[in-house]
């Protein structure tokens, strides 16, 4: 078709005018080429598109297709078999040696990921029916992508590597994500299984996770659900962490832990409006036992560090565990003061903002025993401020504050 409107304002233009309707011969064989300049109106950004195939006995062949996008280069092949027995069956495969997602889809972000890139990225779907929904339902799908990188928003921006991606979905079960790679320099595996691809793409909410993950030396469960996977909106999930060191997170944290202990920590893990909250923490870190609330809010590309607030209860508090192994020589212990010398944990002080609420009904410390601990701990801005302090020793009660 043509538009001379169309032409005089310089913008891209193709349609067909009339049906064309061929009663052709099963035996007629027909060799086709197709080249289109630009394909507007889809979320992909396509340019310079060719296709080639056939079409003999009813099924429409796309032996090759090559398009060119701002974030790559796409081949593959595609088979579509239709008769008026029988539903359409497709097979597609296609396949880029270098993708770009954020040109690709012209999107500057993909919720908290700021770039998603990859090395060699391949998709094969097989599926048969009148409709998307019953394809989605009797199909199979495999996903496989190696050398991928992900970008988190965050003042550092330091990339998620992905070795291998491995995505599946067959006959409209579960979703399957296989990740192997690493995380600032940490080991990464993790396998995700998500509702069906059919609920996904049709809208059905909240969509079903399970999780099991490690990160290091770490193992990181969970199991619950989200209304949104593109940005974690309507997350609810059950979580466990364990791990025999917690120094061992102080990179993938980008934070100064001082405790180098076990851990092994459960909680609900829920969102709000850009703000999770960890309910019903319960657990122990090195022999302390813990329980309580926890909000955060995570670093973004404003350069906002982490936000932490928590109230947290434990009825036997090791004090040293938490804070340094290293502990004085014994003619420094007391020194004749009420509460002995301790170190200060400079480096986490400057890592976050965090306001903390402790209680504790017994607190060791240095072989000290104290009782009825109440403290509020606010770190930010290179500054950390403990009022009121409030501990119980033997014969009687210290009331203090320290600000550092």
């Amino acid at each position: 078709g043509n538009s001379e409107k169309q032409k005089q304002a310089k913008q891209p233009y193709a349609y067909l005018d009339r049906e064309i309707k061929l009663n052709l011969p099963d035996s007629m064989l027909i060799d086709y080429e197709l080249k289109v300049d630009r394909i507007s109106g889809l979320p992909l950004q396509l340019s310079d598109a060719s296709f080639k195939g056939d079409i003999i006995q009813g099924i429409f062949n796309v032996r090759s297709v090559n398009i060119k996008t701002p974030g790559g280069q796409l081949k593959g092949a595609l088979n579509y078999q239709a008769s008026p027995k029988k539903e359409p069956v497709i097979d597609l495969a296609v396949s880029s040696t270098r993708l770009d997602l954020n040109k690709l889809l012209a999107k500057k972000e993909f919720g908290a990921i700021s770039k998603i890139s990859s090395a060699a990225t391949s998709l094969k779907v097989n599926a048969q029916g009148s409709s998307l929904r019953k394809m989605l339902s009797q199909g199979t799908l495999n996903l496989e992508t190696r050398n991928a990188k992900l970008i988190f928003d965050g003042k550092k921006q330091q990339p998620m590597q992905l070795d291998s991606v491995k995505v599946s979905s067959i006959k409209g079960k579960s979703l399957q994500v296989n990740l192997e790679g690493k995380y600032r320099d940490t080991a990464l595996k993790s396998n995700i299984t998500l509702d069906s691809l059919l609920n996904r793409l049709t809208g059905t909410t909240p969509l079903p996770i399970k999780l099991h993950s490690s990160l290091g030396e770490a193992s990181f469960n969970a199991e619950g659900s989200v209304r949104n996977i593109s940005n974690f909106s309507g997350l609810k999930l059950d979580i466990n962490l364990v791990g025999q060191k917690l120094q061992a997170l102080n990179n993938v944290l980008d934070m100064k832990l001082p405790a180098d202990v076990v851990y092994n920590l459960s909680a609900t893990l829920k969102d709000n409006k850009g703000k999770y909250i960890f309910q019903d923490i319960n657990g122990n870190i090195g022999r302390s036992d813990v329980n309580g609330k926890l909000d955060f809010l995570i670093p973004d590309k404003n350069s906002r560090p982490l936000a932490v607030t928590a109230w947290l209860h434990s009825k036997k508090l090791f004090l040293d565990d938490l804070l340094d192994k290293e502990k004085p020589a014994a003619s420094e212990d007391r020194d004749g003061r009420s509460l002995p010398a301790m170190k200060i944990p400079v480096d986490l002080i400057k890592s976050l903002n965090a306001e903390l609420n402790l209680t504790a009904d017994n607190i060791e410390i240095h072989k000290v025993l104290y009782k009825d601990l109440q403290a509020q701990l606010k770190i930010g801005n290179n500054r950390l401020l403990i009022k009121p302090l409030k501990v119980g020793l033997t014969g009687g009660v210290i009331n203090a504050s320290w600000d550092t």
